[in-house]
Parts: structure tokens; sequence; C-alpha cells
């Protein structure tokens, strides 16, 4: 398979993020190769090399396919294709090149704190979602002394009043994960009032 045959073949990166130079799957090898995916099943089984997490290293492949004098097939025009080792070599080490760089920048931009996790944001919507939930139920234990005695009226205006800037606080992000409004440590009222 020549240079621009390789440049033109896409590489999926399937389920997880691909090392550079790999593939994931028996279709995308054969692609690569320009073979079947049933020759590539016949190679597995004369133990064509495959890393670990199941992906298949493109450069170690091929290295085996020409020793062992699998490359070359012919297509349906009758052309015979070979991957050339310089070609190739050349072109999975570009791509590793690009590859490191990304993961580099992703690295300096998470050290930055340009970038946090997935896991991290879903993590601080769960603790801020609870906060809040904590605010409202905390709503009886905190308004009761205040509206002892009052009005009807008046009950509806303090608790308007106490939702109203529960609400406000967690918008402006002046409330903690602990329901504490920011600033205060733990034995300050929490957003609710309550010591």
């Amino acid at each position: 398979m020549g240079k621009n045959k390789l440049k033109k073949t896409k590489v999926t990166k399937g389920q997880g993020v691909l090392p550079a130079g790999c593939v994931g799957t028996q279709k995308e090898l054969g692609a690569v190769f320009g073979v079947s995916e049933r020759t590539v099943r016949q190679w597995v089984r004369e133990d064509m090399p495959k890393l670990e997490n199941g992906y298949y290293d493109i450069l170690e492949i091929n290295t085996w396919v020409l020793k062992h004098g699998k490359g070359k097939k012919k297509d349906k025009n009758s052309r015979k294709l070979e991957i050339s080792d310089t070609e190739s070599i050349d072109f999975w080490d570009l791509q590793s090149r690009k590859a490191t760089a990304e993961l580099k920048q992703v690295e300096l931009a998470k050290l930055r704190g340009e970038l946090v996790s997935i896991d991290e944001v879903t993590q601080g919507r769960v603790r801020r979602v609870l906060s809040l939930k904590n605010s409202f139920l905390g709503l009886g234990r905190s308004l009761a002394p205040i509206l002892a005695g009052l009005s009807p009226v008046e009950i509806q205006a303090q608790i308007d009043d106490r939702v109203t800037y529960i609400l406000n606080a967690y918008a402006d992000g002046m409330v903690d994960d602990e329901g504490r409004l920011n600033g205060e440590n733990k034995t300050d009222a929490t957003v609710n009032g309550v010591d």
C-alpha cells in the first residue's frame, strides 16, 4: 500500500483513546493493510502481534507482515499493493508526534486549571445539588423559631424571602459545597441561618 493510501485511511477512536499508530478493530486494521477482515482474523490465528489492551500497533504488525510475506495482495484491479517500510514509519512517526504534542497541550491546560475531568465536574454538580437540597430541608428548622406567632401572610413573606435568598446565593456562587456562604468557617451560619 502506498503512502497516499495510508494517509487516506480513516482510523477511528472506537470506545477509548487509541495510542498513536494504533487501530482498535480488525476492520480498521484490514483497511490500513488493504486486506479483508477475514484475512486479519487469519493473521491473528497465525500469531500476529496484538497489544495487551486489544489494539493493533500498525508498525509492529507491518514488520510482522513483511517478515511473514503477508503484505502483498492483489486488489480488484489486479494491482499489487505493498506497504513501504519507510512510508508507514514516517507516517506513523508523524502521527505519534502529533498525538504526543496534543497530549502535552491537554496536560498543560489541565495544570493551568483550564480543563477538569468529567468525573470532577459530575462530582461537583452532585455536591452542589445535595447542598441545595440540604439547604431547603433545613428551612423548617431555621424558620420555625422566626415564624412562631406570625400571621399567615408574614409567614409566607418570611418563607419566600428565605427561598429567594437561598436560590440567589447558589446562583451567584456564594455558597460552597457544604451549604456555607463563601468565606465563612464551619462555626458560622449556613445559608439557612442555622448554627
